[in-house]
């Protein structure tokens, strides 16, 4: 069973959908903290839609992104050390400057990183 979750995330609103496994109530609260201190650190952000959302320098260290669109989001300077990216949508994600060491994720080929960016295997961009 999948329900629907909407919150606002600087000014935009974004949704997610979780499983019942997931609590609905801690993934808000996990958004809340990130809108209001740009910091959710091993936090679970599964299947969250943060398309085009301004994450410039935001602190997601070992949080799960498992599933989530972060299309056209600005990562740029966040630190998303061993963040959990599996079958995340990162297409056109802008990565530079960010930390993704030991990050989970299946390919960054869609995603702009360049050699400012720390790649999942700690070298510097640009990442595959």
């Amino acid at each position: 069973m999948l329900v629907a979750l909407l919150t606002a995330f600087a000014g935009t609103a974004f949704s997610v959908a979780y499983s019942q496994d997931s609590s609905a109530a801690n993934i808000a609260s996990n958004l809340a903290l990130l809108q209001n201190t740009g910091s959710c650190s091993a936090c679970d952000l599964r299947g969250v839609n943060l398309s085009g959302a301004d994450l410039r320098n935001a602190d997601l260290y070992k949080s799960d992104l498992r599933g989530a669109n972060l299309a056209n989001a600005n990562l740029g300077g966040a630190s998303l050390f061993g963040v959990r990216l599996d079958d995340a949508n990162v297409s056109n994600a802008n990565f530079t400057l960010a930390n993704l060491k030991e990050a989970s994720v299946l390919t960054l080929q869609s995603a702009i990183t360049n050699s400012s960016t720390t790649c999942p295997n700690g070298e510097a961009g640009p990442c595959n």
